[in-house]
């Protein structure tokens, strides 16, 4: 849950070459310096190539030397208030480099453009209004004071005013929306100034030339404002399209009836066991046969384990410190002996009786949303969701009790090695074609673009600066939204409070990702038709895949 915000970043872009016959060559170049300074003054960069050994020369240069201008020994000259960007490549590889942001100030601080007037319109959802702006009546997120304020400072600051509105109501979730977006490119026009979009769409709208690149823009204004992860799942072929903040954590999740397993008189709950440090592969086969058999006395039509296959695979696989779509080698991990051993006690407790034979996703799970079902898979926010899992789903108040255990990981490691897959998300994009022209030379894309990033910066400076912040106390009442007993809002807290020590992207966590569906897909089918036991090996299912799998990953992230 740390997130340490950092208000001065270095980029350091590292291009790793190998070296014929053993020899040193450059691989990274580190910059040290002041990063701020102010117009007609100069501050003195350092470059250091890296690793130790090799050629040191580099060539100094600036993106924007009206801002900015460096000598051939580092030195930067302030010319004009803004922000630019200097860059030392190596002499020996010129594909090797690195990059540090300079802020140029007149009195210590950074003018605001003026944007003339301008509204910044936001489209989301009709319905999911209350999710972003932090003025609605319904919204509630635990920064709502801190994002008002920064809402109304950067009104002030940048001479705008800022709204959330509905998308068109023929551009719902889905096709509809994204051919909305489509088309709006092809007519050359926009409507919003930020469109609402999963960020596995990203490449989708790239292709119709319908969203920016605002790789500039973020190495010049982002502050390092962006997840790590997010500014991974929100790029497309090396440029970065996203604009979100917030931190990446929980998502695909393993969830289990309180109430259920409470009439049930297992020894332990999963939660229980996972904050114990016993929640492995075997445990939890062990555990879903064991309930199984206390199931059957109810009846028929029970199951210890229900949902969709798939996605057990990989949380238990990402559990496992496994990259099953690994973006650093554009490879699929398909076949690791870890891939391998969760996919194989998946297959164990279904051949044991104990996992519903019927795949099934969200809120057409039958058995999970009858009351039928102990554990099932979904995703974070379905928790007391009205179009996905209630909060009076199986009977009123008490009666509806959602338990949350992590993924159980190998039996090989410990509680303290246990991994998080982390996904993208919903992330704001900005469209080409939007007219500024009729507020004033300052009213650019860029400076739109500007001033939503500073309600993020700022935001996270009110609600830090605030009398009485607590972090920990904010994650425990993030945790007890979606963990409904203490020993789930234990291990929720564990896994939440330690996302950014153990996470790694990985984008089939999302089952709407950009390589491939994991519940609705040839892939997802396969992974499924082995645990039922309709393939001998695990090789049989996923050999096939492996080509067209890793293709897309290529095309998604190369």
């Amino acid at each position: 849950m740390k997130k340490l915000l950092a208000f001065m970043l270095m980029f350091t872009f590292a291009i790793v070459l190998v070296g014929c016959g053993g020899d040193l060559v450059p691989q990274s170049v580190e910059i040290t310096g002041t990063q701020t300074v102010e117009a007609g003054k100069d501050v003195q960069l350092t470059a250091a190539v890296l690793p130790e050994g090799v050629e040191q020369g580099v060539t100094w240069s600036s993106a924007r030397t009206d801002i900015a201008s460096v000598d051939t020994n580092g030195k930067v000259t302030g010319v004009k208030v803004g922000a630019t960007i200097i860059r030392a490549t190596s002499t020996a590889v010129e594909t090797v480099y690195g990059q540090i942001r300079i802020t140029v100030t007149a009195s210590g601080e950074i003018s605001k453009p003026d944007l003339g007037g301008y509204t910044i319109k936001i489209a989301q959802a009709g319905h999911a209004l209350q999710g972003i702006d932090p003025f609605h009546p319904d919204y509630a997120a635990q920064n709502k004071v801190a994002k008002q304020q920064a809402w109304e400072w950067v009104e002030e600051n940048y001479n705008c005013e800022i709204q959330v509105v509905a998308y068109p109501d023929d551009a719902e979730w889905g096709t509809p929306r994204w051919n909305y977006i489509l088309n709006q490119a092809a007519a050359q026009t926009a409507d919003y100034d930020f469109y609402t979009v999963p960020d596995a769409r990203i490449g989708t709208f790239v292709e119709g030339q319908a969203i920016i690149d605002v790789s500039d823009w973020y190495a010049l204004y982002g502050q390092g404002y962006m997840d790590a992860v997010y500014q991974q799942s929100g790029t497309y072929k090396g440029s970065l399209y996203s604009i979100t903040d917030g931190e990446s954590g929980i998502y695909n999740v393993m969830y289990y009836n309180i109430n259920l397993l409470a009439e049930l008189g297992m020894e332990k709950t999963p939660a229980e066991m996972f904050n114990e440090g016993t929640w492995t592969y075997t445990a939890f086969k062990d555990y879903a046969v064991a309930a199984q058999t206390a199931l059957n006395a109810k009846g028929e039509g029970y199951w210890a384990v229900a949902g969709c296959s798939p996605y057990y695979w990989v949380g238990m696989t990402n559990a496992g410190g496994v990259k099953i779509a690994d973006i650093s080698t554009m490879k699929m991990n398909l076949k690791d002996p870890v891939a391998v051993q969760a996919a194989t006690i998946l297959k164990e407790i279904k051949a044991a009786g104990a996992m519903d034979p019927l795949k099934q996703v969200d809120q057409n799970v039958a058995s999970w949303m009858n009351g039928k079902a102990l554990f099932s898979s979904g995703d974070l926010w379905f928790v007391n969701t009205s179009n996905r899992w209630p909060e009076n789903l199986w009977g009123e108040g008490e009666l509806t009790k959602y338990g949350y255990v992590p993924f159980p990981r190998p039996d090989a490691i410990t509680k303290a090695q246990q991994k998080l897959g982390l996904t993208g998300t919903a992330t704001f994009v900005m469209p080409n074609f939007r007219d500024y022209s009729a507020f004033g030379a300052e009213c650019t894309a860029e400076n739109v673009y500007r001033a939503l990033v500073d309600t993020f910066l700022k935001t996270k400076e009110f609600q830090e600066g605030a009398p009485g912040y607590d972090e920990q106390a904010l994650l425990q009442a993030f945790a007890e939204r979606y963990a409904e007993s203490p020993d789930s809002v234990q291990a929720f807290m564990f896994i939440a409070g330690n996302a950014k020590d153990i996470g790694f992207y990985e984008p089939l966590a999302e089952p709407g990702n950009a390589v491939i569906n994991t519940g609705y897909s040839t892939f997802s089918t396969e992974v499924n038709k082995f645990v039922m036991g309709d393939y001998a090996s695990w090789a049989d299912a996923i050999d096939p895949l492996i080509e067209t799998l890793e293709e897309n990953l290529r095309k998604a992230f190369s």
